[in-house]
């Protein structure tokens, strides 16, 4: 049997003896279904919990999201036809007006994402969206090409950002990490801590008493710390506004802060008060899995109880599993939901036919929505195993007046990929294509750092499998600007360039990458097929 893999932490939804006991049902075989419902108009949804038991790779689940699977009248044997009653699908596979195109997710897993995003809801439309613009990695069992390995669950063959993923298989056996001493992700997530002993012991001890409190008291000052050394402009702050700067900051890039000064070197993290220690447990931290300690209103020593928990998680596999989990949520899922389109209109209209216009593209390969299934007529797969599907397409004309170009970059995996472009026009309204906000900005400057504008002329391309990794422009008299996203000496560049000016720009968008990227220049005679990019000269080109 082919398992079906958690589309969140990589491992399957493993089947289970219908005879073993509820108490003894393990957390692997417990899922929820995120689908879409052709009897309520496409929206995504969540299932209630379903338990994996069934042959043929037939997935059924409650369709009320509080339903479960031992629910006194629910029977996973009796198949229900009714697509208001539960959801029934086959992974991707869509049979027209019954199975439901969908996802698979550990009920554990799911119960991290909700406590992740809380207190607001899982965006779960733009988690649908992230999922369908994933390739599958065949591993032994479907699950998602995220572009990491769900931190040593499996091992890809070695292989360049920008080509296609081979998971390691020596023999029948998936290739695990060799630097792993157990299967930790075996382990439930969720229930690491489910009894409660352990974290309520903890935060027993880190409780602060009179004599405690009054010595952390006396530790804390307000003075500035520019005693230490010579000031600078962080060590002239009390403690209290440095501290307001490093909460913000991770404990990694909190410690590269303090070499900056032997004054800081003094003061970071050592002599940091609770508020830094405590910010470690925000979700988007460190410690952000270790979230049953905020469920305390005592006032507790949040510096013992950090290194306490980063014990306890070397010791714990399960508590090992959830720190896995939630950095897979931290990134790249989280960065990826919180990417989006620029309000409003920012496209300008085309002023001619498209008919004259000559296009000059650069794509990655895009696979159609949907293709048969071979064998069932009837049947209609989303799947894909590489490459990248194109969702959204924005077109629009370009002026002669760009006074500035901003690339919005991110990172899934080990690839950087280009998710937006925004284009600064000179007296006018930005043109904005895909997801500009969100994700890393990088200015590519074509005006020589000058208050000029100028026209359009191309791009040079970074182009791999899945999309556009990485861009530069060209301005109207061939000056470059700098590269933004993923740029490799192996990796040859595609030039879009046109004789004169571009005119007009279309792009197209998976869930948060570009795909394809084209530029057209005006041919009033124009009733040839596109040409191929242009190989541009060296020596025609203007480095800034």
């Amino acid at each position: 049997m082919i398992l079906h893999g958690c589309v969140l932490c990589g491992r399957d939804v493993f089947p289970h003896d219908n005879n073993v006991l509820k108490e003894k049902i393990h957390w692997d075989s417990e899922y929820r279904a995120l689908c879409v419902n052709p009897a309520r108009g496409l929206q995504p949804e969540v299932s209630g919990v379903s338990r994996n038991h069934a042959p043929r790779f037939i997935y059924r689940a409650p369709l009320n999201f509080d339903g479960r699977w031992d629910d006194p009248g629910y029977d996973l044997e009796d198949a229900s036809l009714d697509p208001e009653d539960e959801v029934v699908f086959n992974m991707h596979i869509r049979v027209p007006m019954r199975c439901r195109s969908g996802f698979i997710i550990h009920a554990s897993c799911y119960s991290l994402l909700e406590r992740f995003f809380s207190p607001g809801e899982v965006p779960i439309e733009r988690l649908m969206d992230l999922f369908w613009s994933c390739p599958i990695l065949r591993c032994g069992m479907n699950t998602l090409d995220w572009g990491h390995e769900y931190s040593g669950v499996f091992r890809v063959k070695e292989h360049y950002p920008w080509e296609k993923r081979v998971v390691k298989v020596e023999g029948s056996w998936i290739f695990y990490a060799p630097d792993i001493p157990e299967p930790f992700f075996l382990h439930d997530p969720w229930g690491a801590l489910k009894n409660g002993k352990r974290i309520k012991a903890l935060v027993r001890r880190a409780r602060l008493d009179d004599k405690r409190k009054k010595r952390r008291l006396v530790e804390r000052s307000s003075a500035p710390i520019s005693g230490y050394a010579e000031p600078n402009c962080l060590t002239s702050l009390t403690l209290e506004l440095l501290e307001l700067i490093v909460v913000q900051l991770p404990t990694v890039d909190a410690l590269a802060l303090s070499q900056a000064s032997k004054g800081l070197a003094r003061i970071i993290p050592s002599n940091l008060g609770q508020s830094f220690w405590r910010s470690r447990f925000q979700p988007n931290l460190e410690l952000g899995y270790a979230f049953e300690a905020n469920k305390t209103n005592c006032l507790l020593d949040w510096k013992w109880l950090y290194f306490k928990f980063r014990d306890l998680t070397r010791l714990e596999p399960g508590l090992k599993n959830r720190m896995r989990i939630w950095k897979l949520i931290q990134s790249p899922i989280s960065e990826l939901v919180t990417l989006g389109w620029s309000s409003g209109i920012s496209l300008r209209p085309l002023n001619i036919e498209k008919n004259q216009l000559r296009w000059t593209k650069g794509r990655g390969v895009i696979h159609p929505m949907e293709s048969e299934c071979p064998g069932y007529p009837d049947m209609k797969s989303r799947d894909f195993q590489d490459g990248c599907k194109e969702f959204y397409t924005q077109l629009t004309a370009i002026p002669d007046n760009i006074h500035q170009i901003i690339a919005t970059t991110v990172v899934a995996g080990e690839a950087s990929f280009v998710s937006g472009l925004r284009f600064i026009i000179e007296g006018g309204p930005d043109i904005c294509l895909g997801y500009t906000r969100g994700g890393k900005r990088q200015n590519l400057d074509i005006v020589g750092g000058s208050a000029n504008s100028t026209g359009l002329q191309g791009f040079a391309l970074s182009v791999g499998q899945k999309g556009i990794h990485g861009l530069r422009a060209i301005s109207q008299d061939g000056r470059c600007s700098e590269w933004a996203g993923l740029t490799h000496k192996l990796l040859k560049p595609q030039y879009l360039v046109v004789p004169k000016r571009v005119i007009s720009l279309e792009a197209g968008f998976d869930g948060f990458k570009m795909v394809r990227l084209a530029i057209a220049e005006y041919q009033p005679d124009s009733s040839q097929e596109d040409r191929p990019p242009l190989k541009k000269r060296k020596h025609e080109l203007v480095s800034n």
